[in-house]
């Protein structure tokens, strides 16, 4: 984020009648970066949450612009990700909207659309094919307004394993009828637990301290779409965090590598964040094995989320997850920069293998 002060763009413009402008992040920003961010996400985290976010992901530093005030006091800010996919068999470099966070006292000033457009136009400029984003309730008014495309609903899936205060309070969102269900659910997803036995059989995992090269060596999945896990980015994900809350294991067969799957688990609470194989069925073991660690854990529930129509969706039912009873669930939303190939399957959500793990927040604990 440390940007050259000099260039015209730093100069930013007027955008408003409400007295404030946009222009480049300056390394003399950072303090009231962290501050926004804290403010706007109801977080404590220190700068260095920021500069792994921001500039150390090793599929690219982030695009970012900060909105300010006459004095050129920062008031809000926002961030295009880079991210890797592969896009129908290519390496194409696309971006996730990120951190659209803005004080609350300069809140429906059109900060936050503004940015979107301005970021928007430099992505495109910058050959980017399309970005994309798991839209947030607050921003969907402004992100559909500015031309984003809503491609499926995203919802969070749970699997109740006891019924225990954590499994109530994941169901807290689907009102007290679903709340008292809790240890009917809790019994009626146990019939998914022979399928995990058998899909498990054949299977060992072990805990990974760092990632090397065998992950990216898997067989591309079906999907037309779906996020590289090189090393780099594998380490930078889920082990160089500065919570460290992530739990990375590697999924072995006859003592090779065959998949890797993450979970996080805290206060009784566990979520499926990442799983991948070299076949289908060291996927599905993957994803069989998460459950099993997380409940060796001591997770009460596991929740992960689930884009409508993409890899997870069909899957997860195999594994004793629930939906929760959201009559108006999120869209998972995509901005095509350049028309072609890699954004038409882009706009179709089946072509896409997408999970928790490909979200822009650092840990769900």
């Amino acid at each position: 984020m440390d940007r050259a002060a000099g260039d015209g763009r730093d100069l930013g413009r007027t955008l408003s009648l409400d007295a404030w402008r946009s222009r480049e992040p300056r390394e003399s920003d950072r303090s009231e970066l962290v501050r926004v961010f804290n403010a706007a996400f109801r977080r404590d985290d220190p700068s260095s949450v920021l500069g792994w976010r921001y500039d150390r992901n090793p599929h690219g530093r982030a695009l970012t612009r900060i909105a300010v005030d006459e004095a050129d006091r920062l008031v809000g800010a926002y961030s295009f990700a880079p991210r890797r996919f592969v896009v129908e068999g290519r390496s194409v470099a696309v971006l996730q909207a990120s951190d659209a966070m803005v004080f609350p006292e300069w809140q429906r000033r059109g900060i936050f659309a503004r940015l979107d457009e301005e970021l928007s136009a430099e992505a495109a400029s910058a050959g980017f094919p399309f970005a994309f984003a798991f839209c947030g309730r607050r921003s969907r008014k402004t992100f559909l307004a500015n031309g984003w495309r809503p491609i499926a609903p995203y919802r969070t899936w749970t699997r109740v394993l006891r019924a225990a205060r954590p499994a109530f309070e994941a169901r807290r969102s689907d009102g007290r009828l679903r709340r008292a269900l809790v240890p009917l659910e809790a019994l009626s997803a146990r019939a998914a637990d022979r399928g995990i036995r058998r899909a498990l059989e054949g299977f060992d995992d072990r805990p990974v301290d760092r990632f090397g090269d065998e992950v990216a060596r898997f067989p591309a999945p079906a999907q037309r779409i779906f996020g590289e896990r090189d090393a780099a980015w594998l380490n930078w994900r889920y082990l160089e965090t500065p919570r460290r809350a992530h739990r990375p294991f590697r999924l072995l067969r006859r003592g090779e590598v065959v998949g890797f799957y993450d979970v996080e688990c805290a206060g009784g609470r566990g979520w499926l964040l990442d799983a991948r194989g070299a076949d289908d069925a060291c996927a599905r073991a993957a994803l069989a094995a998460a459950v099993e660690r997380l409940r060796a854990l001591g997770a009460a529930a596991i929740q992960t989320t689930v884009v409508e129509g993409s890899y997870l969706d069909g899957r997860v039912a195999d594994l004793g997850f629930r939906p929760p009873r959201d009559r108006e669930p999120l869209p998972f939303i995509v901005r095509v920069l350049h028309a072609g190939a890699a954004s038409d399957a882009a706009l179709d959500a089946s072509s896409w293998y997408v999970l928790d793990g490909d979200r822009d927040a650092e840990g769900m604990s």
